[in-house]
């Protein structure tokens, strides 16, 4: 019996038919938002970017549960998980932080992997997850060419990203390139 595990997928929309419209949000603010203490200490964060004042779309990094981690034994694959929710869950918060931000944003501008990635990698080696910035440094230079076609471009927050995948020894990094009516990409972390 060849039973074969449905394909990983790091970025989930919920609803998924209402992908395209949440995309194109408007943004107002960002709110950080701790939430249930987890089991070895600190808190569950999430991101909610406001859209009004009662609307928000919730950016969610959880575990998959099903796809175990390649780098940390026992545990398994984040997902992160883009749902348009109300401000009831806020409410819940064991701590909520609000962050202004420039205007003209969108909620695909939150979700866009090259952007993310090029600066999540640098955060990684400040706080010292990663132990090599020649490694680092190839990693940001290589989000800055398409592939396989090797031409040079810039970051640039809005374009809509197909995947490519590459592996760094924190995690997945799904890069990608430009690429209109495709969705973006994130770092699946272990």
């Amino acid at each position: 019996m060849n039973t074969q595990q449905p394909p990983f997928t790091p970025l989930q929309y919920i609803p998924e038919k209402k992908k395209e419209s949440v995309l194109n949000l408007p943004i107002i603010s960002l709110t950080a938002v701790a939430h249930e203490p987890l089991p070895q200490g600190g808190d569950h964060w999430s991101i909610y970017l406001s859209i009004c004042e009662r609307d928000y779309v919730r950016l969610d990094m959880t575990p998959s549960y099903i796809v175990p981690a390649t780098v940390n034994p026992g545990g398994s694959k984040k997902i992160l998980i883009v749902s348009h929710v109300d401000d009831a869950r806020l409410g819940m918060a064991t701590k909520v932080v609000r962050l202004d931000v420039r205007g003209g944003l969108k909620v695909r501008d939150f979700t866009i992997c090259s952007f993310w990635v090029y600066h999540q990698i640098g955060l990684f080696w400040d706080e010292g997850l990663v132990v090599d910035g020649g490694q680092v440094e190839e990693v940001r230079r290589a989000i800055l060419v398409m592939y396989p076609e090797m031409v040079e471009y810039r970051l640039v927050v809005g374009d809509g990203l197909v995947y490519i995948t590459a592996h760094t020894g924190v995690g997945t990094l799904n890069r990608a390139k430009p690429h209109s009516g495709a969705i973006a990409g994130i770092i699946v972390l272990d």
